[in-house]
């Protein structure tokens, strides 16, 4: 029944396009990026800040009738998560620096654009599902650990191992960083045309849980979930029939 229904879904766009104006051009943006966090416990949740990214790729434009659009994309996008250590005890330890997650995903929103005549051009609420797919990323530190006066700067980088499930090393222990490659969730926000310019300004809540599973019988990964969070802003230029929003 999901797959009918799925197939219908793209049986109706498809069939709504060849009607349609179609337009299409590339976009530019950026972001605001953050990690959301659920935790079992929630006082062990990390304050975590925005990141800014940036965002590049191609959008298309059906539109459907006069207050109707359906607008796929393509980006490749940054996303991350900002966390400052700033006086958090570890133990005897006291931690003072900061530390910082960057993935690079390849996106694609699918919106429905529902747009009204305002001013010289048209005014648009979107919402639609995003599905994306991690590329690389990589997590650097920089902090100085203070032990009973003893001070520490301790920095560096790593490579973030994308898949399901994180592995052991032959100590037993999980040193390496690991996330979940594919993310998916919701898009939704506010937009303008204007002739050929597509301005949107929006939110995407990502729901897919980003904490790869734990090894062994450890229960931290049903414990500890973390999802994207992502403010954006873009502008596209549109060209093909009906380019100029006529």
């Amino acid at each position: 029944m999901k797959k009918l229904s799925l197939i219908s879904f793209f049986v109706f766009f498809l069939a709504a396009g060849m009607l349609a104006q179609v337009t299409f051009g590339p976009r530019v943006g950026l972001n605001i990026s953050k990690y959301g966090y659920n935790f079992k416990d929630a006082g062990m949740e990390p304050d975590v800040k925005f990141r800014l990214g940036g965002s590049v790729g191609a959008v298309m434009n059906l539109q459907i009738n006069n207050f109707l659009a359906f607008q796929p994309s393509l980006s490749f996008t940054k996303k991350g998560t900002a966390l400052d250590l700033g006086s958090n005890e570890s133990g005897e330890a006291i931690l003072t620096g900061y530390n910082r997650a960057r993935v690079a995903y390849l996106e694609l929103p699918l919106n429905l654009a529902i747009g009204i005549r305002l001013g010289p051009g048209q005014a648009q609420f979107f919402a639609g599902p995003y599905l994306a797919m991690a590329i690389c990323g990589k997590q650097r530190w920089d902090y100085e650990e203070n032990v009973n006066g003893v001070r520490t700067q301790i920095d560096g980088d790593k490579k973030i191992i994308f898949g399901n499930e994180a592995e052991e090393d032959m100590t037993g222990s999980t040193e390496d960083i690991y996330q979940r490659r594919f993310d998916y969730g919701i898009d939704f926000g506010f937009g303008y045309r204007y002739k050929q310019l597509l301005f949107n300004f929006g939110f995407a809540m990502g729901l897919a849980n980003l904490q790869p599973e734990s090894p062994g019988e450890d229960s931290f990964s049903k414990d500890h979930k973390y999802f994207n969070r992502t403010i954006f802003l873009n502008a596209a230029w549109l060209f093909g029939k009906g380019s100029k929003g006529e």
